[in-house]
């Protein structure tokens, strides 16, 4: 142990500052990373529209925070008898509370679809805002109006007219953040994976090119101890580890960001 740390410290007195460099900022992001991954591991949240909604727990409500259209947004939810009451605050604009019953889909018109998991209907100070039948599916589920069409509303959580201010959200964005919720976490671990391969690698190219390169060479020629780098070597070095730093921070920035 002692004759490696010898080793290291040596070659750290000898390394070129470009070196340095690129070998600090590689094990600072291989840290930093990490840390990342396993504090978003630990951060349950669903996703609704492609945004990540972190969940935690305030006077027995599951509590959703995240960003929606570029506006911060706070979901409320209790769970009721019927199904659940739901609360939304949009940059300090509230909306509801919005009940969201269970209901039988018995009655309903399924379209070509075949069957579905069951029915909803989501109510407003006594109004009914939404009738229609759900199917849940690994992703996005399956939402059908009372007529048995296929409710597709994706482009926005709340409609937002020429005035500029906020409408209340609509049907598919409260069954996403009840009925149709469905738990994850941030942190796609075959990218860290990879990105821990990859910041490996150049770590073990930064440490020992010379090593490497002789090693290269011995499969080539037979006086291979007398082989010198050539200026293009070591141009093609300086891009290598430009290449791998940026390929590992790539894969574990989508990593990252990826929801499972």
């Amino acid at each position: 142990m002692t004759t490696v740390l010898v080793t290291l410290k040596e070659k750290w007195r000898i390394m070129a500052l470009f070196r340095r460099g690129c070998l600090v900022i590689q094990a600072v992001l291989l840290f930093l990373f990490t840390i990342l991954y396993f504090n978003a591991g630990r951060q349950q949240g669903i996703v609704s529209r492609d945004r990540f909604f972190s969940r935690s727990i305030q006077d027995d409500a599951m509590v959703y925070t995240g960003r929606q259209d570029g506006r911060k947004t706070i979901y409320k939810v209790w769970e009721t008898d019927a199904g659940y009451t739901v609360e939304c605050q949009v940059e300090g604009q509230s909306f509801g509370p919005y009940q969201v019953d269970r209901v039988s889909a018995d009655g309903m018109s399924l379209g070509d679809w075949g069957y579905m998991d069951g029915g909803i209907e989501i109510w407003a100070e006594g109004e009914l805002l939404f009738r229609g039948a759900y199917r849940r599916t690994t992703g996005n589920s399956i939402l059908l109006d009372e007529k048995g069409e296929f409710y597709y509303d994706w482009g926005k959580a709340f409609d937002r007219p020429a005035t500029g201010s906020i409408e209340p959200p609509n049907a598919l964005t409260l069954f996403s953040f009840t009925v149709g919720a469905e738990l994850t976490h941030r942190g796609y671990w075959p990218c860290y994976g990879m990105g821990l391969l990859i910041a490996a690698l150049n770590m073990v190219t930064l440490l020992f090119p010379d090593e490497l390169f002789r090693w290269r060479m011995s499969l080539r020629i037979s006086r291979w101890e007398d082989a010198e780098p050539s200026a293009w070597e070591r141009f093609g070095r300086h891009v290598g580890w430009i290449l791998l730093l940026f390929a590992s921070l790539f894969c574990f920035l989508v990593g990252l960001l990826a929801t499972v």
